[in-house]
């Protein structure tokens, strides 16, 4: 079996353990902080970058080459850091101390990069029902079959003796799986309608626009309910009327999951629709500042700082040191002052 399917089989299970608020704590929903403190080499660049969080969603915003990128792709396993730790509740995904480093799909984490990543042989409806594929549904069908395999070799023995041209009797694992691919696409469909997207299950990613595929591939990441989720920059390539309906839509779909989760950003609005969350600002692979939204707004520490804050309602309760008090205009008795000045 393939690591895609098998980790594609991770976000299954813990879909299945998410159920129903009630059931999050009866599934140990306690252990969902989270904490990344890693240093990463990439060629000439160096990301020294330490954060975390809890089951709200989490802000990393920067420049250009900043190493946003960086840090999500040594999130979920895609680069190595030279040294540091990466824990996502109890489990310890990576740890240059112990030698831990967990393969990319044994980590449980759902991955939305830039580049989309969609398959172009699939609809976007299959594209998106393939983070549902693993190997658990077919396991699950064998075993709800014993005997199954027996049970076609004895088929096949019966047919080549009879010497007839008679078709073999189906396997049941290959009817379950039938079944199951069914059932994905279904489900994908449904979740399709839920974003707004269900239009587009035919068309092949060919035919998409960009923010077409960008909804496809936020679709498919969000599916499974991955343990963590990270999104590169998820609204980037939709217009900007359709990114506000659509940035609520994905702030009350992180809400609902109450899953960690971390979003790079370039757009201040972002951070409004998500509900002020923490904030970490990341320069030259460095954190230059992190706080809640108020906080650095209030305070920047660098001029990105101010300047992605500018104009939004964080930054409005707290006039700036330039906006001094203007000099008092001139009171009743400024007449007296004027005879004097005339003698």
């Amino acid at each position: 079996m393939s690591a895609r399917a098998e980790h594609a089989h991770s976000e299954v299970d813990v879909r299945v353990e998410a159920g129903t608020p009630q059931r999050h704590a009866t599934v140990n929903r306690t252990a969902t902080r989270w904490r990344v403190d890693v240093q990463v080499e990439a060629g000439n660049f160096q990301l020294v970058a330490a954060l975390e969080g809890d089951e709200t969603p989490v802000v990393v915003a920067g420049p250009n080459g900043a190493g946003k990128t960086t840090l999500l792709r040594a999130i979920c396993g895609a680069c190595r850091p030279a040294t540091g730790t990466i824990r996502v509740g109890k489990r310890t995904l990576f740890d240059s101390g112990t030698g831990i480093d967990q393969a990319p799909e044994h980590r449980r984490i759902g991955y939305l990069p830039q580049g989309f990543g969609l398959f172009p042989h699939l609809t976007a409806a299959d594209n998106v029902a393939f983070g549902l594929t693993g190997r658990g549904a077919r396991q699950k069908a064998g075993r709800a079959q014993p005997g199954a395999r027996q049970a076609h070799r004895e088929a096949g023995r019966a047919h080549r003796e009879a010497g007839r041209a008679q078709p073999v009797t189906r396997l049941p694992q290959q009817q379950a799986r039938r079944t199951s691919r069914a059932q994905r696409r279904r489900a994908a469909v449904a979740f399709m309608e839920e974003m707004g997207c269900a239009h587009l299950a035919d068309i092949f990613p060919r035919s998409l626009s960009g923010g077409e595929r960008q909804r496809i591939a936020l679709a498919r990441a969000l599916l499974p309910d991955p343990e963590m989720i990270l999104l590169d920059e998820p609204l980037a390539a939709i217009d900007a009327p359709a990114r506000r309906s659509f940035r609520d839509q994905l702030a009350a779909h992180l809400a609902k999951r109450r899953r960690p989760a971390i979003v790079v950003t370039h757009d201040a609005g972002d951070v409004l629709a998500l509900g002020s969350p923490r904030v970490y600002v990341l320069e030259n692979g460095r954190i230059a500042q992190h706080g809640l939204p108020e906080e650095l707004a209030k305070a920047p520490a660098t001029p990105f700082v101010a300047g992605f804050f500018a104009g939004q309602p964080w930054s409005q309760p707290a006039p700036s040191p330039a906006a001094a008090p203007a000099p008092p205009t001139p009171s009743p008795a400024a007449p007296a002052s004027t005879e004097n000045a005339g003698r």
